[in-house]
């Protein structure tokens, strides 16, 4: 059990200022704090383990404030931690990184299309392949999870599969993921739209030729 060192920082009454304690999400031994951090899957993406006065701190990201908090304004900090660390969460999922990464080989295959349907699938596939490398392979997405839609706005959709899986629910949520989506929808759609008029206009003169034949055989009749 981890409680020695919470009887030990409550004796000294320094707790309030302790920086491990106010900005950490978890305090403890190595053991611990490491076993926190892989509970927490996606939400402990980038923090780090540190170690201070022979403790070990998982800590994320805060937005410096100057007030001295004292144990009569303790629902004021909390308050003031609670809003911060949401601030800080929002501000580090960003998953842009990620989107560079996968869009040169994306808008080649995009351009290379020569049918709606392919533009269809080469999204769905680099979607997924977005989602393996953000979640490590540690969820498994199936070609199913996501499609292209020409007729909707946005022009995609995700799975309730998908949505109702908890880690993949708080990177939607609480990152720019819908966004980074959106883009690739978006740079899709052109080339759809493209190849699309061109079947309609390829599908006009079919038929136009196929009219003209039509009436070219009925006036040869007796």
């Amino acid at each position: 059990m981890e409680f020695w060192w919470v009887e030990e920082i409550l004796k000294t009454k320094n707790c309030v200022r302790e920086s491990k304690w106010s900005q950490s999400i978890a305090v403890g031994s190595k053991s611990f704090v490491e076993g926190i951090k892989e509970k927490l899957g996606i939400r402990a993406k980038g923090r780090k383990v540190g170690e201070s006065g022979g403790l070990y701190h998982l800590r994320e990201a805060q937005v410096p404030y100057n007030s001295d908090f004292t144990p009569e304004n303790s629902e004021l900090r909390t308050y003031f931690q609670t809003k911060e660390r949401k601030i800080a969460m929002i501000k580090q999922l960003s998953f842009t990184r990620y989107e560079h990464k996968i869009l040169p080989n994306f808008r080649q295959m995009i351009s290379k299309a020569e049918s709606t349907e392919d533009v269809k699938k080469f999204f769905v596939y680099t979607v997924i392949e977005l989602f393996e490398d953000i979640f490590e392979g540690k969820m498994d997405f199936e070609y199913e999870d996501i499609a292209l839609l020409p007729d909707s706005d946005p022009h995609y959709k995700v799975s309730k599969r998908l949505l109702s899986l908890e880690d993949f629910a708080f990177a939607w949520n609480d990152s720019d993921l819908p966004v980074i989506i959106g883009h690739l929808a978006e740079s899709a759609m052109h080339r759809h739209k493209h190849l699309q008029k061109y079947l309609d206009k390829t599908e006009a003169k079919i038929k136009g030729r196929i009219g003209r034949s039509a009436a070219a055989k009925s006036l040869k009749r007796p």
